[in-house]
């Protein structure tokens, strides 16, 4: 007996050498020294360019509704609190498992051939206790793998906060861009409409034809249409980000214009491989590469021999009521070594379908990063072009502004007709709703790179 003993344990080791694997290597990463739109590094510990942004008491009002309120944020943190629930599953197996037992049977059984067969009673009272032995640290491994799943989900979590802060953000400045261009849109409807008075006066003086009246009653249609389609979009982006702060639409409150809000000098992005740290999205990614990782451990070492302790103390008696005042003690324990030999394949099937999902999982991984280092460049190059836009767009506003004056003034003196007027006033009505739209897009990509460098709120995982 002694020698079968010590030939399971002989190769119980010898396999659990065989199974027992390294730390596996992260995929590479060719990481970026410098970023390429900012070849020379601006400050690092310069103030975040949308920290005065966030700073908008309006804006931080909406920021904080979303995050109490949204309902997708939400339904993130039940995954996490899943998650959190799953791993304390998985670690609870490391752990004996005691319970209480109540047996109580009733039968006929024949006695002998001489007498008739008799009912008898039986009854049970125990504790039954059992314990897988973790030798070789596969429990562990399901355990580790189910905290690092955890882990992943409370990066997701943040995630969602950085998204959702982007969009809320978002949503607000495409507000302030869209009332900004409603009252561009309404100074422009009553000009034309005194321009078209103007006209009307001058035709029944018998200055000019009826083509003028009818060019400026076109021109003042059109300024109605381009009214009420931004009206129309404003009310629609209200009612989106009425929902994304977890409320029915709404009117939301806001103040000032999108043109009169600041932009940075520079940008403090820090350097490429801050990444690796800082996005949430690419921390949670590694958390499940380290997940499935650890899941291919616990899938070797399925193969090797498992040992199961199990006890019991109670007491035993053929009457339900003295069965502890005068029932016999009854105790038993054993253990039972289980080494797998054929499984029909179902062992290697969880190990292919565990490597499988370390192999996504590494390059889900490295594909985060990529997207992470693109996301940051276009946010970059985004904010460089749309302020340099933003500023062109403002001399052409004047330049057009000028124009406009002086067209009217030629127009009234009766130099020109009044197409140069109309195309002067077509031509400010276009430059004044695209300066507001490239002052939104500058401010917007800020918001981009808020996101694309992971938030305002980097930081180790609260689990632990």
């Amino acid at each position: 007996m002694m020698k079968h003993t010590c030939l399971v344990l002989s190769i119980s080791l010898w396999l659990a050498g065989c199974a027992t694997p390294g730390t596996v290597d992260r995929p590479a990463l060719e990481i970026p020294e410098q970023w390429r739109s900012l070849p020379s590094q601006t400050v690092a510990d310069a103030p975040a360019p949308w920290a005065a942004l966030f700073a908008r008491p309006d804006l931080a009002a909406l920021l904080q509704a979303a995050r109490d309120n949204n309902r997708s944020l939400r339904a993130a943190a039940a995954r996490v609190d899943a998650a959190a629930a799953s791993y304390g599953v998985l670690r609870a197996q490391r752990w004996p498992a005691l319970n209480a037992q109540g047996a109580a049977s009733r039968g006929k059984q024949p006695v002998s051939a001489a007498l008739d067969n008799q009912i008898g009673e039986s009854t049970q009272l125990a504790a039954a206790l059992s314990w897988e032995l973790d030798l070789w640290g596969r429990i562990a491994d399901q355990a580790e793998s189910g905290r690092q799943s955890w882990l992943s989900a409370e990066e997701t979590y943040r995630a969602a906060q950085v998204s959702l802060d982007t969009q809320v953000a978002g949503g607000w400045l495409l507000l302030l861009e869209l009332d900004e261009q409603l009252l561009i849109a309404e100074r422009t409807v009553a000009s034309q409409a005194t321009s078209l008075d103007l006209v009307r006066r001058r035709f029944k003086g018998g200055v000019v034809s009826m083509v003028d009246v009818n060019q400026a009653e076109s021109a003042l249609a059109g300024a109605e249409s381009t009214r009420a389609d931004i009206g129309r979009a404003r009310a629609q982006a209200e009612n989106a980000l009425a929902i994304l702060i977890g409320r029915p639409p709404h009117a939301v409150p806001r103040s000032g214009m999108v043109s009169d809000l600041s932009r940075p000098t520079a940008l403090p992005v820090g350097l490429p491989a801050d990444l690796l740290l800082n996005r949430p999205d690419v921390r949670a990614a590694e958390r499940a590469l380290e997940s499935t990782q650890h899941g291919v451990f616990a899938a070797r070492k399925a193969w090797l021999p498992s040992i199961k302790l199990t006890g019991m103390l109670g007491w035993a008696s053929y009457d339900l009521s003295k069965v502890v005042s005068t029932g016999t003690e009854a105790w038993s324990a054993g253990g039972v070594i289980n080494l797998p030999i054929f499984n029909g394949g179902s062992l290697m099937a969880q190990l292919d379908l565990a490597e499988a999902r370390q192999r996504e999982a590494a390059e889900t991984y490295a594909g985060s990063v990529l997207q992470g280092l693109r996301e940051v460049e276009d946010a970059i190059v985004g904010f460089q072009r749309l302020s340099e836009q933003s500023d062109a767009l403002a001399r052409r506003v004047k330049a057009t502004r000028e124009r406009l004056r002086l067209a009217d003034m030629r127009y009234r003196a009766g130099v020109t007709d009044y197409f140069e007027v109309l195309n002067a006033q077509q031509d400010l009505l276009a430059a004044e709703l695209s300066a507001v739209q490239a002052s939104r897009g500058s401010q917007a990509a800020l918001l981009q790179l808020y996101a694309a460098l992971g938030g305002a709120e980097s930081g180790a995982p609260r689990a632990q």
